[in-house]
């Protein structure tokens, strides 16, 4: 069972392989969810899809799990707020983490997501052959 809570040392520890920045410019650049909470100054990951993608979540929590200490989880949704209905979900957290630091800023320049122009120059043929899977 891995840790829940990793200490400063821990986390300083962990770095990005050339593949994993490559793809996560890309979901950067797609859905994926980052966060900087109040009390900490690490940027985390939050991956959500709707339970139709369970395995592609399932494939980048192979690919990330070395960052998370927990598993993905299924969970319900609020009911949506026209139509009623309950969507379903699959996710997972990673540790917030000093690596996440720098994507975190260059996307979430002032807290809020943007995807500017400067952003195409990380796009190349691997990032647009991750976004294509899904």
């Amino acid at each position: 069972m891995k840790n829940l809570y990793l200490t400063k040392v821990q986390r300083e520890q962990f770095s990005l392989s050339e593949k994993l920045r490559e793809i996560l410019v890309g979901l950067y650049l797609g859905d994926l969810c980052g966060q900087r909470q109040k009390a900490c100054k690490n940027a985390r990951l939050m991956f959500r899809q709707g339970t139709i993608h369970t395995d592609y979540l399932l494939h980048l929590y192979e690919q990330f799990s070395n960052y998370s200490s927990i598993a993905p989880k299924i969970f319900n949704e609020l009911p949506h707020a026209q139509t009623g209905k309950i969507y379903s979900k699959i996710g997972f957290t990673t540790y917030s983490l000093p690596c996440f630091n720098e994507y975190y800023d260059m996307f979430y320049p002032e807290g809020k997501k943007s995807s500017s122009k400067q952003h195409r120059r990380f796009i190349d043929t691997f990032v647009l052959s991750i976004l294509d899977r899904r």
